[in-house]
């Protein structure tokens, strides 16, 4: 039997939503974007990302009642419907994600590939800035794995069990993760004295 607290969680999604955005803006930052335009329009992207993310859980639990309580534990064709939805959505989902970081990600490229062609006596952006964007990117793009495992789960499981205690585990545990990755590598990068890599070695300010 289905319990309401093993269901979808709205009130995650609106955390996400307010909270996700915040650290684009601290990357923007480290990346030395600037433009007031530009992180606004990606900080709006994220933060719809964010939420249509309670839309993607409510599509993934009427596909679970569906097969326990109308299929006998089987697909049938009546979920179809539920899927196509489904795929929109988290289809708008990735790419909604894809242009953020590749916005992200080739900002951050653009950079090395102009530290490379001046000559500045500059190699490239400090170590830990790649390190930030990827961590980041990597640890974002795996919340949409999340809803893929359980659509695997629900196609494949026999039991009646509900997939959302265990998704719900994962998603705090990446949200938690990513935010205290993010900050402490933010501190590190602030105090580390901002080195960056040149011709001759590192050089610090």
């Amino acid at each position: 039997m289905f319990q309401d607290e093993d269901g979808p969680d709205f009130l995650r999604w609106v955390e996400y939503t307010l909270s996700s955005p915040p650290m684009i803006v601290i990357i923007c930052g480290i990346l030395y974007i600037r433009n007031i335009t530009e992180i606004t329009l990606l900080c709006t992207l994220q933060g719809a990302l964010a939420l249509s993310g309670w839309t993607i859980e409510q599509l993934i639990s009427v596909i679970e009642f569906e097969k326990y309580y109308f299929s006998n534990g089987y697909i049938s064709i009546n979920i179809y419907p539920n899927l196509y939805k489904l795929a929109v959505v988290f289809g708008a989902a990735v790419v909604m994600h894809c242009v953020v970081w590749l916005n992200l990600l080739t900002r951050y490229f653009t950079y090395e590939e102009n530290f490379q062609v001046c000559a500045l006596g500059l190699s490239g952006l400090p170590p830990i800035v790649g390190q930030i964007v990827v961590v980041q990117c990597v640890l974002f793009s795996l919340f949409g794995c999340v809803p893929l495992a359980q659509i695997l789960y629900i196609t494949f499981a026999t039991q009646t069990s509900t997939s959302f205690g265990v998704a719900g585990l994962v998603y705090s545990i990446l949200s938690l993760v990513s935010k205290s990755v993010l900050t402490f590598m933010f501190v590190k990068l602030i105090t580390d004295g901002n080195c960056v890599q040149t011709t001759h070695g590192h050089a610090c300010l």
